[in-house]
């Protein structure tokens, strides 16, 4: 654990000396379905609220941090086909965003999934989105529709699907740029 956030605070200290260009805050909220669970199945709707600042590299690239907090309301089946409820944890990502077109961007984050309810564990997360920025008067909407796999864990067998990880979601994000 302590190797990840070192590798964050790395990735944070390079994205601030090197920023140039593009750059902007932003907040906004998430809302995901599951779209796959290693074992057993999950059923229910996460919603979340995040910030994220892009620093710009030139015109086509951003490095990006990320953060939030995610509730996931459902149930997941365990292997004793016990349902286990419900979910939360505080994502810490750190990313690269490219804009293919104007204001049309891809972007990829990693980072962790931090545990913030007794039924859900830390565990590594990657997030392959895409997105666009869409003027409103003089700010902007970040769109974006994003895949966020969640890696499965160290842990016995038995445990339930939120603690042991290896599952999906696929979500929309809506935020204002600040």
């Amino acid at each position: 654990m302590k190797r990840i956030f070192l590798v964050l605070i790395l990735a944070a200290g390079t994205l601030i000396v090197g920023a140039q260009g593009r750059s902007n805050l932003s907040v906004g909220i998430d809302a995901a379905i599951p779209t796959y669970a290693m074992v057993g199945e999950m059923k229910g709707l996460l919603t979340g609220i995040y910030i994220k600042k892009d620093w710009g590299w030139g015109k086509y690239f951003a490095g990006t941090l990320n953060a939030g907090y995610q509730y996931f309301k459902g149930t997941a089946k365990a292997f004793d086909d016990k349902e286990v409820e419900n979910y939360a944890v505080v994502p810490l990502l750190a990313g690269l965003k490219g804009y293919v077109i104007k204001n049309t961007y891809l972007s990829f984050e990693t980072g962790v999934n931090i545990s913030a309810h007794k039924n859900s564990a830390t565990h590594m997360a990657f997030v392959p989105s895409i997105g666009t920025l869409i003027p409103v008067g003089t700010k902007q909407i970040d769109l974006s529709i994003r895949y966020n796999a969640t890696k499965s864990g160290m842990t016995y067998p038995e445990a339930p699907p939120f603690r042991r990880g290896g599952f999906a979601l696929l979500g929309i994000r809506i935020g204002l740029v600040l």
